[in-house]
């Protein structure tokens, strides 16, 4: 069972798959079920976004309930609604890098330092990365307590914060795995070296536009303001039963990188 649910919180994307390939049937009886469902969770507050539901390539359930954002009282568009999709967006950096793979410019077993000026610790291969089993801290760890949040960051200033804080590995590259946020940082900026071209770019040319994915795109944090039908950030605050929006809260979420991606 495929249960894709877009909250106001940075989750899935919006866009309704196709997944059949051709108009989906529903269970009518199923699929009241899981109205009732959300319409009570809605009516008490637990649940804010949209939710789409599906079996064996057969739509059981989809629907959108609240706000996008409270402040201009907007409401949810299934097919429109644009998301920050946040980690789920890992998935398509690793597969830029095995477009670099496929195209013959890197190897997995490829080292970090072949690619990245100045990285200090040897050995740690591509694979590594894209595996979590680097052994890299998660840059929460050594950049919050380093940087002027009010400012706009970019992985390469993560990089180099890194470059002058951190050093020594959690443990050995390869002998365990321990989710890293810092990997794919650093695995976007070797497909940004190898290319010559942004990131962004990079996945719009070569992922993006080739699967038809249109409604998809990594944007800059000011391209991110005007973009129609976007989600805003919120965080349910159950002692008040309200939702509050991220920015309230610095320690929640007290960085924010120049882009991201959204669908």
């Amino acid at each position: 069972m495929w249960i894709i649910c877009g909250f106001a919180l940075r989750s899935k994307a919006a866009t309704r798959p196709n997944l059949t390939g051709h108009k989906p049937l529903i269970d009518k009886a199923i699929n009241q079920e899981f109205r009732n469902l959300f319409s009570i969770l809605y009516r008490r507050g637990q649940f804010n976004g949209i939710v789409l539901i599906a079996e064996k390539g057969m739509i059981s359930f989809e629907g959108a309930y609240g706000h996008a954002d409270f402040k201009k009282n907007s409401i949810f568009y299934p097919n429109l609604s644009v998301f920050d999709v946040a980690s789920v967006s890992k998935p398509f950096t690793a597969v830029a890098v095995m477009k670099m793979v496929e195209q013959g410019h890197l190897k997995l077993s490829d080292s970090v330092e072949k690619f990245l000026t100045a990285f200090p610790f040897r050995k740690i291969t591509i694979r590594q990365l894209l595996t979590h089993s680097s052994g890299l801290p998660d840059f929460r760890q050594f950049f919050y307590d380093r940087w002027d949040t009010r400012k706009i960051a970019s992985n390469r200033d993560v990089y180099h914060i890194l470059l002058k804080t951190v050093s020594k590995l959690a443990f050995v590259p390869g002998t365990k795995c321990e989710y890293s946020n810092t990997n794919y940082m650093l695995l976007a900026m070797i497909v940004e070296t190898i290319s010559g071209k942004s990131f962004p770019d990079f996945c719009h040319s070569h992922i993006f536009e080739p699967l038809g994915m249109n409604s998809t795109g990594i944007y800059t944090h000011a391209e991110e303001q005007n973009l129609k039908h976007f989600v805003r950030d919120y965080i349910y605050q159950y002692a008040k039963r309200s939702y509050i929006d991220v920015g309230k809260y610095p320690d929640f979420d007290n960085v924010t990188f120049t882009a991201d991606m959204y669908g």
